[in-house]
């Protein structure tokens, strides 16, 4: 029941604006992985973008890779998605609004570090990299390519 639950609440979360914009392809999720892959090469992150609605796209760990970088990936993308901006942003804000700050304390599904994006099909995030910057940096090579697909 528990299970259930959790998911109509991720469901039910985005922003209503990111949630009816279709979702890129794999193809184009897959080319937008890989971008921010090579924009931190040599670094061994991880990466996930999820839908619009919140599910996981498609979720890659580079050689290397820590396995609970995947999860911080996922998590900082449905921190983006659901808030609606970067997930620093919604780390930053969390420091002035107590209400924010628990949220982001006691839902598993939410993470207050930088390197996760919404964009018009959901978001995208990057972990793994030495700073929250650097995951950011990775992070916009890959919303490069988000920002201009057609699905």
């Amino acid at each position: 029941m528990n299970a259930k639950l959790c998911c109509a609440l991720l469901m039910a979360s985005p922003t209503p604006a990111l949630a009816q914009t279709p979702s890129p392809t794999l193809e184009q999720a897959h080319r937008a992985a890989m971008a921010a892959m090579e924009a931190c090469k040599g670094t061994p992150i991880a990466v996930a973008m999820i839908d619009s609605a919140g599910l996981p796209r498609l979720v890659l760990a580079g050689d290397g890779a820590r396995s609970m970088f995947t999860g911080f990936a996922l998590r900082k993308a449905q921190t983006a998605l659901r808030y609606g901006k970067h997930s620093a942003a919604v780390r930053d804000a969390a420091k002035s609004d107590a209400a924010l700050a628990e949220t982001l304390k006691t839902d598993p599904a939410l993470i207050g570090f930088g390197g996760g994006w919404p964009f018009a099909g959901g978001a995208f995030a990057v972990a793994g990299a030495p700073s929250q910057d650097t995951d950011d940096r990775c992070a916009q090579a890959a919303l490069a390519i988000l920002n201009h697909a057609k699905p």
